[in-house]
């Protein structure tokens, strides 16, 4: 729980998928009216391809506080890699926080979804008795998927029933995907094993099979039956349309509520509840690929899915157009920043930019333009502290630090919103940079869309602008390694005498002042008690200067040997002065301990002409008068 909301942990990818925004607007608004608020941990990628950039995603679900969920709910379906998945459950289950599973089997946690098994059953007894084929190919998805295999079983399950004989040549894969799909269709074709019916595991596969049998002087459904699985929206205006089994999202939506809101009553009257399975049937729809009349035989449910889809399909110009014209403002802002000198000219690039509900967090590491961006130097994946670089409710100026265990800077006013917050991974490849979370006031499906559009993008800016500003960085100290003396930290003769010309240049600067330093007795000390100790010397004269002036008011030089200068841009007073560095060389005297004392001898000149010889000759002579004076005295 977290200020006074009981918190649903959602773990999920690829949001921007058909369905979601329908799933998410009824699982939240269910919820919401019992005092519940959702935090989305979502990736862009399903995770499948255990490349790099999948692991740097991933890492997103580290940063789950677990502390304060009351349930935790896992998209089995759309994260496909096992490891980040159990890792999640591990952990919730760790924690003694129940754990809705979608699309799960395993009986230690609660399990919601649909029942594919009767889906595809519906729609294989639909082929086999209402349309009497019985050359039938079942296009399969992955091989290593859970889903796809109960699918299969339900096909062999209905086969066997009406004793058709099964073998392995009935089946193909098409891994779910458009590509693989009409691979596999037209090997189909090419060996000349062109079925009376195909039943493919998901809609995307069936629409892709179309367009393969067509291609091939094949007409659906004249010559092939085609059916699909799934119910997503494109099966309403292909052509033909596509008969499949619809998995209502909004109905999912509702049904999950139910059953979050059902375990969590039970849980307080029974701790030691055990976990247990629901399942939601899917309704057929029965369409033209089958060959079966549309209009006719839809039912008053998939008719008011069809106008939906109306309403979708004459949204797709609308969307395209400004899908289009997004990325063309995404891709200047990632431009832009990667141009951008500092985080507070970032996060103004960015207020004048995105005009949508995001706030952007940064590791505190990036911070620093010295941290190298192509290694993490915390601990833990995120660190302790999080860094506000952009946030539309908070004034720009305002540098903001959180504990990284608090998730979002002000949290309460999101949570006033009512609607979910949308976590999003900002990684370069493996490498961790943040996060984005977004807050949609509404459930238009474009919304969904930005998550990936926008944060995309900005991973790209931001790492970007880390690694140029690391380059200047690198660049700015081999400068000052090739512009500083090794032994007193001031300035060399030669950046010192470039230093010298620009201020030359400048007419603002009317009158320079240009003081000399030499070492009284150098030659005694490291004849006497060795050069080591004659460096020591050297150095805390170099140390008088600096601590005695801001480096904004003069610059400083060893200029050779034992010779040092400073150079003011304005009149001073040469015994104001004399005295800080004196002063300073006394205390060192006093508290060093060494058998000999430290002195130096100082003249300087003010001159409106800018002559550095000149100005040098003047001083060196003021210089020695003194060391002259000095040796008298003790003579």
């Amino acid at each position: 729980m977290l200020n006074g909301y009981k918190i649903l942990v959602y773990c999920t990818s690829r949001i921007h998928e058909s369905n979601f925004n329908y799933f998410i607007s009824a699982l939240n608004d269910d919820l919401v009216l019992h005092g519940w608020r959702i935090l989305i941990f979502s990736t862009l990628t399903d995770l499948f391809l255990k490349t790099d950039n999948s692991k740097g995603e991933a890492k997103i679900f580290d940063l789950i506080n677990y502390e304060i969920a009351d349930a935790v709910f896992v998209s089995n379906e759309n994260l496909l890699n096992a490891e980040v998945k159990n890792g999640i459950l591990q952990k919730a289950k760790a924690h003694n926080i129940p754990t809705f599973v979608f699309g799960g089997t395993n009986s230690e946690y609660f399990n919601i979804g649909f029942n594919h098994k009767l889906g595809i059953r519906k729609i294989t007894k639909h082929i086999i008795e209402q349309h009497n084929v019985t050359d039938l190919h079942f296009l399969c998805g992955r091989q290593d998927s859970d889903v796809s295999n109960e699918r299969l079983e339900a096909f062999k399950e209905v086969l066997a029933e009406h004793k058709i004989h099964f073998d392995e040549s009935m089946i193909s894969f098409g891994d779910f995907w458009e590509e693989p799909a009409k691979k596999a269709v037209q090997k189909l074709v090419d060996e000349g094993r062109v079925p009376g019916a195909i039943i493919c595991a998901n809609d995307s596969m069936a629409i892709a099979a179309v367009s393969v049998l067509r291609r091939n002087g094949y007409k659906c459904p004249r010559d092939v039956l085609v059916t699909g699985f799934d119910g997503i929206e494109y099966i309403f205006y292909s052509n033909p349309k596509i008969t499949s089994a619809l998995c209502s999202f909004q109905m999912l939506g509702i049904e999950v509520a139910k059953f979050i809101l059902q375990i969590d009553n039970e849980i307080k009257e029974n701790p030691q509840l055990k976990p247990f399975s629901k399942f939601i049937e899917p309704n057929l729809i029965i369409s033209e690929s089958c060959g079966c009349a549309s209009n006719s035989s839809l039912s008053s449910f998939s008719k008011s899915f069809s106008n939906q889809s109306l309403e979708f399909i004459t949204s797709l110009g609308t969307y395209y157009n400004l899908f289009r014209d997004e990325e063309y403002i995404y891709s200047q802002l990632s431009f832009s920043i990667q141009e951008c000198s500092s985080l507070d000219e970032v996060a103004q690039k960015m207020h004048e930019t995105l005009k949508i509900n995001v706030k952007c967090f940064l590791k505190a590491e990036c911070i620093s333009d010295e941290n190298c961006p192509n290694t993490s130097h915390t601990q833990s994946v995120y660190g302790d502290m999080m860094y506000v670089l952009f946030d539309p409710t908070s004034p720009q100026n305002e540098k903001k630090l959180f504990d990284t265990k608090d998730l979002v800077y002000n949290i309460d006013e999101l949570f006033d919103i009512k609607k979910p917050l949308i976590f999003s991974p900002l990684n370069h490849i493996d490498l961790t940079l943040g996060y984005l979370v977004f807050y949609f006031d509404f459930y238009h499906k474009e919304n969904f869309n930005r998550v990936s559009q926008i944060t995309t993008w900005i991973s790209n800016a931001l790492f970007g602008f880390r690694t140029l500003q690391y380059q200047h960085y690198l660049q700015n100290r081999i400068e000052r390694m090739y512009s500083l003396d090794a032994l007193t930290g001031l300035y060399n003769r030669t950046a010192f005498l470039k230093m010298f010309e620009a201020l030359k240049k400048n007419d603002k600067v009317e009158f320079l002042t240009l003081m000399m330093c030499d070492l009284d007795n150098l030659k005694t000390i490291n004849d006497t008690y060795g050069h080591a100790h004659g460096d020591i010397a050297i150095k805390t004269v170099a140390n008088a200067f600096l601590s005695s002036f801001d480096s904004n008011e003069c610059i400083c030089c060893r200029y050779g040997g034992d010779e040092i200068l400073a150079l003011f841009t304005k009149k001073v007073d040469p015994k104001s002065i004399e005295d800080k560095i004196n002063n300073y060389i006394e205390e060192y005297n006093v508290n060093s301990g060494n058998p000999y004392k430290v002195s130096a001898s100082i003249g300087i000149h003010s001159s409106c002409d800018k002559n550095f010889d000149a100005m040098l000759s003047f001083a060196d002579e003021l210089m020695y008068k003194k060391k002259i004076a000095k040796k008298n005295r003790r003579k």
